[in-house]
């Protein structure tokens, strides 16, 4: 690595690669300000990760509950169609769209580049919107909801989770972009 003599492009350089800031006193106060917020922003974008990613395998395994549920249902195992119910419920996982990895690429922008600029604003914006998008083409996820509950007692949030999950990550991502881009 080339030398950083200025102890303030050091500072920023320990905090965007190696995620710790050094003290205050070693690197200036508007440095290690600058380092905590590079930091804090960068976790925030993997929480961001974490909590989409989550959201689709939690939906996945309720589809997959649902699936096990309707193939143990008394009526359903004497029907002669059983075999081909069978088929269906296997495929129920796959339910969830295939939403790609826009906003995650999007998001692993942010955090190599120690925050978000203009352009990383307006893709992750764009994947969340075409992710709502996709989500909104998928409307056996919300007609799902109200069957598993009426027929098999199953409280099951499926639409609603990727979508109050996408609502929520789209806001935090608009605060962030604002805030980042002073917009």
């Amino acid at each position: 690595m080339a030398s950083l003599p200025d102890p303030d492009a050091k500072g920023l350089w320990v905090a965007r690669v190696l995620g710790i800031t050094l003290s205050a006193t070693a690197q200036g106060s508007g440095a290690a300000d600058a380092a905590l917020a590079i930091r804090e922003g960068t976790v925030a974008f993997a929480k961001m990760q974490l909590r989409w990613r989550d959201a689709q395998t939690r939906v996945r395994g309720e589809l997959s509950r649902l699936a096990v549920a309707v193939l143990r249902h008394p009526g359903v195992q004497a029907d002669r169609r059983f075999s081909q119910v069978k088929a269906v419920a296997a495929g129920l996982p796959k339910l969830v769209p295939d939403f790609g990895n826009q906003f995650e690429d999007t998001l692993n922008d942010a955090i190599n580049a120690g925050g978000i600029s203009a352009p990383i604003a307006k893709n992750g914006l764009a994947a969340l919107d075409a992710y709502r998008q996709a989500l909104a083409q998928a409307p056996a996820l919300r007609e799902l909801e109200p069957f598993a509950g009426t027929y098999f007692k199953l409280d099951m949030k499926l639409f609603a989770d990727l979508d109050q999950t996408l609502a929520s990550l789209q806001a935090e991502f608009e605060r962030s972009s604002a805030a980042a881009t002073g917009g």
